[in-house]
């Protein structure tokens, strides 16, 4: 990608263009090794926990000099690559001057009140949902991870500063929410953050306030996010959807779904053996920067100092299309006998990854226990195992009507999975395909834990799952 401040095409390609942005890569890149340099542990890639020594290999995400009249949220969807731009209307904000200010935050009337501020020991904050299917069996499984990390605090704008900015203050602290009215006139215009006006309207504005090396776990987000850095100075490392298996996912039925099993800084070698083979990218965001992070992109992100940000989120489409295809009522629930339902919906989820995979359905079957069920092991080891392949239920005969109440739902699967991004399946994506992966594997993990239980997918998946790929 390339542009220069008098481009009406921003992202479009041209010989002088590509030879800008060829310059503008190479500068930004020393600009990051003087970071680097300079602040020593705070941007170290090095891993020397317990079990490990040693490094990702980086790239830096690009920097490219924009102009402050042009937008930029609607072209760079486009381009569905992480890119960091400098000069935009960002740099005209109000914000950028009054923002680093503590002072000026603090009297701010919209941060009087400051609700649910996270407080914790430990600057990597572990969320839970316990809305998933194993957080509401939580009590057979004592081995399950639900606990957090951190409490919640409500307190005033004046006391939030004082805290994080108290040198013996040995907490983490930080806040998420809306961006309040009056807040919003330092940070205007903006309707070029957002993709279209819908997102614009339905969105909003969320800010995120800091104490230095507050971070959240390995995730992906499912929507378009055009991050602006306004203070501080904050490190991301980014890694490509297609990355997935070796970010060792917890599965859609855990209560730390969407994030990764790895600990950045000390990633166990047995529950991510391939994290330091990932493909990731690296960036140093200083105050006025403004970067997209595309939907699934895999990241870590450390405020390296105190730091104050604005996340504004985009539709990608994938929300949308799933809940169709989960609220769809499937044939096999139907059916009365439990054996019978079972076997009916084996049969289903074999042709949802042959109409997906063809030849490497069964290597994708094992891809899902081994990414994001096998790390977990330890924590179904006492829930009694299936004893044969029988209790998988009996071989599946549909009848007439069966058949085409089947056909119907995998046909409609197909279509929803295919085109969840809203974009024509593209085998040169490779991100369209690895959100594929993610969806289908949350899908099937949710319909058949409603049929043998959350508690015992694991056990279904070892023994019915994968049946024929033993």
């Amino acid at each position: 990608m390339s542009a220069t401040p008098t481009d009406a095409t921003p992202i479009h390609h041209d010989s002088k263009t590509n030879r800008s942005f060829i310059l503008i890569a190479i500068l930004s890149s020393f600009f990051v090794l003087l970071v680097a340099i300079f602040y020593g542990s705070d941007v170290n890639t090095s891993f020397k926990g317990g079990h490990s020594n040693h490094k990702l290999s980086l790239t830096q995400v690009e920097r490219v000099e924009w102009a402050p009249h042009l937008s930029f949220a609607d072209e760079l969807v486009e381009t569905r690559e992480p890119v960091i731009l400098t000069n935009t209307v960002v740099t005209t904000w109000k914000a950028l001057q009054r923002w680093s200010n503590r002072t000026y935050l603090s009297e701010h009337p919209d941060l009087k009140e400051m609700n649910d501020v996270k407080i914790g020991n430990h600057n990597t904050f572990v969320f839970t949902d316990m809305k998933t299917g194993l957080a509401k069996v939580a009590d057979l499984l004592p081995k399950l991870e639900t606990k957090i990390n951190y409490k919640s605090e409500n307190m005033t704008g004046p006391q939030f500063f004082s805290r994080i900015s108290d040198p013996s203050n040995k907490n983490y602290m930080y806040w998420y929410g809306r961006v309040g009215p009056s807040l919003k006139e330092d940070v205007e215009p903006n309707e070029f953050i957002w993709k279209n006006e819908k997102d614009f309207n339905n969105f909003g504005l969320f800010m995120w306030l800091s104490n230095d090396d507050v971070r959240p776990p390995i995730h992906y987000d499912m929507d378009h996010n055009f991050y602006v850095h306004l203070a501080g100075r904050k490190r991301w490392v980014l890694f490509p959807p297609w990355e997935w298996p070796k970010m060792s996912p917890y599965p859609r039925l855990h209560p730390s779904w969407h994030k990764s099993q790895c600990k950045f800084e000390d990633p166990d070698p047995i529950t991510c053996p391939h994290f330091f083979q990932a493909e990731a990218r690296e960036a140093i965001l200083e105050p006025g920067e403004v970067m997209y992070i595309p939907p699934y992109w895999w990241h870590h992100v450390q405020s390296v100092t105190g730091s104050v940000s604005l996340a504004s989120w985009s539709d990608s489409g994938v929300t949308r299309a799933m809940k169709t295809l989960w609220q769809r009522k499937l044939f096999f629930e139907k059916i009365q006998n439990q054996n019978e339902k079972i076997s009916a919906m084996n049969v289903y989820i074999d042709q949802i990854f042959q109409s997906q995979y063809g030849d490497k359905a069964k290597e994708m079957k094992v891809l899902m226990k081994q990414s994001r069920w096998a790390p977990l092991a330890k924590t179904f080891s006492h829930i009694q195992s299936y004893q044969s392949i029988e209790e998988c239920g009996p071989n599946f005969n549909p009848s007439e009507l069966q058949k085409l109440e089947m056909d119907s739902d995998l046909h409609y699967a197909k279509v929803k999975l295919d085109d969840c991004q809203g974009i024509e399946w593209n085998t040169k994506m490779r991100d369209i395909g690895a959100i594929r992966d993610q969806e289908l594997m949350d899908y099937v993990e949710t319909i058949a834990s409603e049929v043998v239980g959350a508690e015992n997918f694991n056990n279904w998946q070892n023994t019915c799952l994968l049946r024929d790929s033993k």
